[in-house]
C-alpha cells in the first residue's frame, strides 16, 4: 500500500489515513500520516 504525488500541485496538506481489509472486513495494514 503506498501513495504517489505526480507533481508538487497534488500535494495538499493536512492529515491521511489509508486502511485495508480482507473480505470479512478485518484490518490487514493500517498507514498515517501528515502533509505540512
Amino acid at each position: 500500500m503506498g501513495w504517489c504525488f505526480e507533481t508538487e500541485d497534488e500535494i495538499v496538506p493536512g492529515q491521511y489515513h489509508m486502511a485495508a481489509h480482507d473480505t470479512d472486513e478485518n484490518l490487514i495494514v493500517e498507514k498515517r500520516f501528515v502533509v505540512e
